[in-house]
């Protein structure tokens, strides 16, 4: 930062100079990364149903059980409807990837 400041203002800085002074670790990377796939993974989930989107992402982001997310109230789905939603949106985003190139198997 005190590097930029140094800088007079209204030059324009080569971006090759830019680059050996920008500090990116390897969280910054993984942060980034997990971003984009969760991006894609939206864009995937687009056309399915807002109760359906809403049960995927409690089954996979908040690592929800089936039975949990049944029973939470107003949701109006059995353990087994959870689990059909969960298989199919999941075969749904993972062939979506794929087509995208964000996945390779």
């Amino acid at each position: 930062m005190d590097y930029f400041r140094s800088l007079p203002h209204g030059k324009p800085v080569p971006l090759d100079d830019v680059e050996g002074h920008v500090a990116v670790d390897d969280r910054t990377h993984q942060n980034l990364e997990r971003k984009m796939l969760l991006d894609h993974v939206e864009k995937c989930l687009g056309n399915a149903e807002p109760r359906s989107q809403q049960v995927f992402w409690l089954y996979h982001q908040e690592g929800m059980k089936p039975k949990e997310i049944a029973a939470l109230p107003g949701l109006g789905m059995g353990m087994s409807g959870v689990e059909t939603v969960v298989y199919r949106l999941t075969i749904q985003v993972r062939d979506c990837l794929r087509k995208a190139g964000v996945l390779n198997r």
